[in-house]
């Protein structure tokens, strides 16, 4: 009995001291250019403006370009996006993730919002 407790308590402590995953949190607008899956599957690709704040794998800063990403969506947010829509958006970055991108939230912009897409 004694051994087992040993064991649970070692186990306890090892998760918690264990480092969880950083997730980085960025805000930008951009066009949709793709859209592709349902429900959990969905995905969008979109042209996104420049994020100066952007930070690599490693935490150091590197600001990204104008490009095109692949984004996933949170649990529970399924948006009836098509091709050409534009969006402000928010996602997070889960670098350890099969999907890293994932998009937390949107709004649509009008068709008529400038974007700064290079």
């Amino acid at each position: 009995m004694g051994r087992l407790l040993g064991s649970v308590v070692c186990c306890c402590v090892l998760l918690a001291c264990s480092k969880p995953e950083a997730v980085e949190h960025y805000r930008t607008r951009g066009q949709v250019t793709g859209v592709s899956g349902e429900g959990d599957d969905a995905r969008a690709e979109i042209h996104h403006e420049r994020i100066e704040a952007f930070k690599d794998r490693d935490g150091k800063p590197s600001p990204m370009d104008s490009m095109e990403m692949n984004f996933a969506f949170a649990k529970g947010l399924s948006p009836k996006l098509r091709q050409g829509d534009k969006l402000g958006f928010e996602f997070d970055v889960l670098w350890s993730s099969g999907s890293p991108l994932v998009i937390t939230k949107l709004e649509p912009l009008p068709p008529d919002t400038l974007l700064k897409l290079e």
